[in-house]
């Protein structure tokens, strides 16, 4: 089967893991895949050497008859109904035929209506928006006719069947993680020294950009290092991913003297070498909208580094033993958050517990991309036997 992986950005998206993790599945079993991203080679080395090719959208339309055997896809997976994808999606069927499948992660009709606001989610959804809409956001109108013609949906997580079509085949897989890049690691007390970080200082690490739809959860980590120094509990945060505006007067002195801002880090590696540095993993948030409807991605490498991890009750909070895979809090806001560190910190059987917990949940759910490969690939098989059902009857 020749198989086309459609990424809304380029390598260095956080769903680029994935689409590299089931491609490597996919292609050992014997299928030829490609890989497409919207423009240019950025981060194309980040998983070499690969099994796949990676194009851009101009270079899959100009030939779509580009895979091993001469011929175009015979199926492609779009990573999620965003404007970008949609609109590859439509010049590339006028270009060649095949079979769609949607991949969905996240809530996006939740994620529109936080960037857009009431009224130009109104606009858009009447087909009224001004001006030209974000190629980055889904569109509220255009996708459920992109939703309607899929023959099949992928979802990170079990809730989003609730956001397709009723009655449409759809496969659920969990993300595993790269175990050459993230394993159980002794504590990074080098990177700790070189960035002034004491031996008796606890230390969380979050790896995450920031948008409207998480910026109030994401804060919580900012409020949570600024409560446990004012209990007397030294503390730091380290935050890599996409800057975002904790500049506003009320938390600049959080930033400045509690948090170090390491930006944006393409690096797998680094990531890895950061996240050691750390005692503590905390994935902020509640039961919303927003965190019901998504898996975070980030959440497997916490596992992998072997650190006991806090997590809310919702998406994997869900079905994770509290005090055994993950300490988990009915909402992951700012003061519960310095509470169950500074229990974690002083109690060292909770701690070890956390610990030797993190890793076992590894290795029984994120350890291998074999499992969510093989579940991608029945799916792909079923889809293309019942289509194959319907030929004959017609």
């Amino acid at each position: 089967m020749n198989i086309l992986y459609v990424l809304y950005e380029e390598l260095s998206c956080n769903s680029a893991s994935h689409v590299d993790g089931i491609a490597r599945e996919l292609c050992a079993r014997g299928d030829a895949c490609l890989v497409t991203v919207p423009k240019g080679d950025k981060g194309r080395d980040l998983f070499d050497p690969t099994p796949y090719s990676v194009v851009t959208f101009d270079e899959m339309i100009d030939n779509p008859q580009r895979f091993p055997d001469g011929r175009g896809p015979d199926l492609v997976h779009v990573w999620n109904p965003r404007e970008t994808n949609r609109k590859f999606h439509t010049r590339l069927v006028s270009v060649c035929e095949f079979k769609t499948l949607l991949h969905l992660e996240d809530n996006e009709d939740h994620i529109i209506r936080t960037a857009l606001g009431p009224e130009l989610y109104a606009l858009a959804e009447r087909g009224a928006f001004p001006g030209e809409y974000p190629d980055w956001l889904t569109h509220p109108k255009r996708s459920r006719h992109f939703l309607a013609r899929a023959s099949g949906f992928t979802l990170l997580i079990d809730t989003l069947a609730k956001k397709i079509p009723p009655g449409a085949p759809h496969a659920v897989f969990w993300p595993a993680t790269d175990t050459s890049v993230f394993y159980p690691r002794p504590r990074n007390d080098g990177l700790r020294q070189e960035l002034g970080i004491g031996p008796d200082t606890v230390v969380m690490a979050y790896h995450g950009n920031v948008h409207g739809a998480n910026f109030h959860e994401v804060r919580s980590l900012y409020l949570a290092t600024a409560l446990l120094n004012r209990r007397g509990v030294p503390a730091r945060l380290l935050r890599l991913g996409a800057s975002w505006d904790t500049q506003r007067p009320e938390y600049h002195q959080w930033t400045a003297e509690f948090c170090l801002e390491l930006g944006f880090v393409v690096d797998r590696q680094r990531i890895a070498d950061v996240l050691a540095a750390a005692d503590v993993f905390v994935q902020p948030g509640t039961s919303d909208p927003f965190n019901d409807y998504r898996f975070p991605s980030k959440v497997p490498e916490f596992y992998a580094i072997g650190r006991p991890v806090v997590l809310p009750r919702t998406n994997l909070g869900r079905v994770t033993r509290h005090g055994v895979d993950a300490y988990v809090l009915d909402e992951a806001n700012g003061a519960a958050i310095c509470a169950a560190v500074a229990e974690i910190r002083t109690d060292a059987g909770l701690r070890d517990r956390l610990t030797g917990g993190a890793r076992e949940f590894f290795d029984a759910t994120f350890a291998s991309w074999r499992r969510a490969g093989q579940t991608v690939a029945r799916f792909y098989d079923q889809l293309t036997a019942r289509e194959q059902r319907v030929r004959r009857a017609a």
